[in-house]
Formats: structure tokens, sequence, C-alpha cells
């Protein structure tokens, strides 16, 4: 009812009764008698509106239950996946992307001559080459979620079907390795991972899901509940940022549908498999602008080091490791093990903000479950308050240069001994949330365009020298609609025409084309004395 109404008929609704309201208390205080108690002091009428004034001002000075906030958990009754090391991860994604087909695997049997020559033109000797995908993808809310959601449907999901996109017959997604995503940009990657895993493969999918007016059920709970309970303190049962989320899973089914993707659990029982990349879903601290690891990998691997509580900012010299997410909290860390999130309660920690919801609390689990056994061995500490990633790092990128320490020698390693060489390559979303590019994003592709030492990649008669790849959003005055969590059909009109149109935007697709061809093959090339890389090989 609220989406079909829109953000500007909710507004006119809500101002509408505070004018009838108004006016009722208005007849009421001119035709009620005033108590004695009042003509005392010199009232003609009872002072019913400045009673209400004095009440909202302590309402406000009280603030809302603690409650009100909690971030929305799954109860599923079975023990949840404990978070991944990186190095597991890492090991199935090679075990399913890194392997030789069974063509060439078999041994060569004798020529056939009706195979016409190979072309010249053709690369010969070295090894299958596979790229290992990074992607940043940064805040903006919902023009940002729009932007990044079409920029990977056209270039991975192949199922737009508009030119220059993939073609439709196929999908790069699930070879993906990793995804970091900060507010929009977050919601953006649930989006793609959302529709890949229910596969509905519909022309338009973007605009059809997040295209449209999502913040309208929010604004409706927020001005004809929340606002009133502000006086009343009844106890709404769930705030706007969980209506939003709700709104957001509807979009793929209904609250029910046990096979809602958009309700699927982010990490699952033991051996779930998402069938795409991992998802960092980055959200901040609001006590100490921590980072919020919110994904199914773990930041700190060591099990006996746990991130609740203590101060994040210390980093000794016995626990910095490589590929430790610095000074960030591991939001499973204060999960009981049979507590979960979806991924749209994942997807909108990372994008909350003021225009959704006050920091949502998680709190520490002897006061969530006093006496249960499947928080036991958890340690106690100071409730979490996560507010959106954007107030750390509005690229997202920074989890994957963290990320890259632990993944680099592993890289490394398959390349000096496997019959597949890894390719890494990096993909920025940049939806202009922050203004200018970010820091963080600046440093990855800056990595990412430095030579791979002894590793020499090319594709087809073309080397691949460029490793980094950037989808950049213009803004436009004058097309926004109001509210974050909503698009006018002008301004997803203008995000579908930038992904295929703009000219910058098609060199990062052709860029991200010669990764994804079948012929990409590196070869190790001779080093000098010192080698190419000062003595290392690999990476």
């Amino acid at each position: 009812m609220a989406a079909r109404l829109g953000t500007h008929a909710l507004l006119g609704a809500f101002l509408a009764t505070v004018t009838l309201v108004a006016g009722g208390l208005g007849l009421a205080v001119r035709r009620a008698p005033t108590p004695a108690a009042f003509q005392m002091f010199g009232f003609r009428h009872p002072p019913i509106v400045s009673f209400l004034a004095l009440w909202a001002l302590v309402g406000s000075v009280v603030g809302a239950s603690a409650e009100q906030h909690e971030v929305r958990l799954v109860h599923s009754g079975v023990d949840r996946a404990a978070p991944q090391a990186v190095e597991a991860a890492f090991a199935q994604w090679l075990a399913r992307y890194a392997v030789l087909p069974p063509e060439a695997q078999a041994p060569p049997g004798p020529a056939d001559p009706q195979t016409p020559p190979a072309d010249p033109r053709a690369p010969t000797g070295g090894r299958p080459a596979v790229p290992l995908v990074l992607v940043s993808a940064g805040g903006g809310g919902a023009r940002a979620a729009s932007f990044t959601a079409a920029v990977l449907d056209c270039v991975f999901l192949g199922q737009s079907g508009v030119r220059p996109c993939a073609p439709s017959t196929g999908s790069t997604w699930e070879g993906v390795f990793a995804a970091s995503g900060s507010s929009g940009g977050s919601v953006g990657l649930a989006s793609v991972a959302a529709e890949h895993r229910g596969r509905d493969g519909d022309d338009g999918w973007v605009r059809e899901r997040l295209g449209t007016d999502l913040q309208s059920p929010a604004l409706a709970w927020r001005l004809f509940s929340e606002l009133p309970d502000s006086l009343l303190r009844l106890g709404p049962g769930m705030d706007r940022a969980e209506v939003l989320e709700r709104a957001w899973e509807r979009r793929w089914g209904g609250d029910d549908d046990p096979t809602n993707p958009a309700r699927a659990p982010l990490l699952g029982p033991p051996g779930t498999a998402w069938g795409g990349p991992l998802l960092f879903l980055n959200g901040t601290d609001a006590d100490d602008g921590c980072r919020v690891n919110v994904s199914p990998i773990d930041g700190r691997p060591d099990a006996s080091r746990r991130t609740v509580g203590g101060n994040c900012h210390e980093r000794r010299a016995d626990d910095a490791r490589p590929g430790d997410l610095a000074a960030t909290r591991d939001l499973a860390d204060y999960l009981c093990v049979d507590e979960d999130l979806s991924l749209s309660t994942a997807a909108f920690l990372s994008a909350r903000g003021p225009d959704t919801a006050p920091p949502a609390r998680l709190a520490s689990a002897p006061e969530r479950r006093q006496g249960s056994t499947a928080c036991d061995g958890l340690a106690a500490g100071e409730d979490l308050h996560v507010t959106g990633g954007d107030g750390r790092d509005p690229s997202g990128a920074s989890t994957l240069l963290e990320l890259w320490a632990r993944l680099e020698p592993l890289v490394a390693q398959q390349n000096r001994a496997g019959d597949v060489c890894v390719v890494p390559v990096f993909v920025e979303v940049d939806s202009g949330g922050s203004g200018t590019a970010a820091g963080p994003a600046e440093a990855a592709a800056d990595l990412f365009r430095r030579p791979l030492g002894d590793i020499d990649v090319l594709s087809g008669t073309r080397r691949l020298e460029q490793r980094y790849a950037r989808f950049a959003l213009r803004s436009h005055p004058g097309i926004a609609a109001p509210g974050s969590w909503s698009l006018s059909s002008g301004s997803a009109a203008d995000v579908e025409r930038q992904v295929t149109m703009l000219a910058d935007n098609l060199s990062a697709m052709d860029v991200v084309a010669t990764w994804l061809a079948d012929d990409l093959r590196c070869e190790t090339l001779s080093p000098s004395p010192r080698g190419r890389d000062g003595g290392r090989s690999g990476l």
C-alpha cells in the first residue's frame, strides 16, 4: 500500500493527519471545562497542548527502547557454519575453477589430417590462466545499489541481453572470488547474489527489483508508527530498518516463502554454498569507528582471539598477522552458534544511516540468551552498535586490500607449481557516494596495475597489461528522487544508460571481457639475474 502511494502522498497524508489532530485538540480545548486547579494559575482553558509538548520533550530525552533497534536475527534451530578462513575459501575456489578441462588433461593422440592448421597469431605454449576477480562497490543509497547491480549483471550474470553486455547464454558470477561493499554498494551486491541464487533470469530485473520505491514503506512506518510511539511508548515491535529489509525481500518472494533468496541465511548450516563470491557487507561500529565484518569469512582466523569487546584499534607485535582485518570486529563473534543473519539484514546493516534508522544493536550473548548452551564459550562483552559502512570506507575497497595480504602468498604458490595460473584482477564500481575516489580504492587500483613479476599474461594476440577496471556513475542535477532508497523513473533510466553508453564504462567492459576470455594464458618469463620482481617468483 505505502509503495503504491509514494513518498509525496505519504507526507501529504501525514500532514493532513497532523492538521486534523491539531484541529480536534483545538476544539476540545475550547469546549472542555477548565479544572479549578488550573484556574488558580490563570489558565482559561486546559493546557492540553502544553502537556503534549512537555510529553514530547521528555520522550525525546528518554529515548526509545534499545530493543526497538535490535539486529534482526535468524534462529534456524540448527547450528550454523563457523566463519571460514580465507585459505579454505581459496582452496575451494581453486578446486572449482583453476582446473584443466578434460580435453586438456588427455594425452595427445595421432594428428588428424582433417584438422585445419593452427592460427599462427594464436598464443603458443604457456599455461591456461583464470582470473581471480575482486569487486568493490561504493555507497550512495538506491542509486548506488542500482548501478552496482546493473554493472555486475551486465558484466558477469549475462542476463540483461542488452549489448554491449555479456550474452544472455551464460554467467561468470560464480567465478568471482570476493566482493566487498559499503552502504548502497552492499545492497547492490546482495541483490546480484539473490538474483543469481533465485535464477529468475528475467531481463530488466535490476529496475524491477531496485529501480522503484523502497523508501515509502519505511517512511510510512516512521511517520505513523515510530513517531506516535515516541509519545505513547507502546513498542511497535520493529523499526523502520526492518520494514525496509522486508520491502526489499518482497522483490524476490513473500514473507513466508522458504525459497526466497533474499531471506537466505548469510552463513547457513555447514556445507551451505552460495554459488557465488564471498560477500563482505561492511558496517561500522558506531561507538569506536571500527569496521564491522559482516561476511562468512573470519577476519581474525585465530579462534582464541575473539573481537568481542576491548579496543579493536590495538595491534600488538605478537598478533599482527598478515591478512588479519585491522581495527575490525567480526559480527559472527557476537552470535550464538544457532543464530544467523538473513542476506537482507546483512545488506541493510551496511546501508544503515540517518535515512534508514539509528545504529542497530546486537546485545551481548549473556543478555540475549541467558543460560543458553548455544552461547557457551562466547565471551561476554559490550553491546555492538552497527551503522553503515560508509562511515569508515565509502568505497568498500579497504577490506579487499587487507584480504589480498592473505591471498597473495597463496596465489604465488599456485602460480609456481599449478597447471593453471591465477591472475588477480580488480573491479571498482564507483557510484559517487563519497563524492571523489576513495583512498582505499585508489590504493587497490595502484596495486593491481603493477606488473605480475615473472608471470606474463596473454589473451589471444593481445597482452593483458591492465588488471584494474573502474565503472563510474556520473551525477546529474534534477534527477534524484526524494529519499535515499527511492528512485525516480528518470534516475533509474539514467543508471542503465550510463552502464551501456558511457565511454569510460564501455572501455572498462572491454578490459573485463579480456579477463574472461577463454584463451587467457600465462607464460613464465626468463628472469633477470635478480628476477623481474627483485628475486621473488610468482606475483
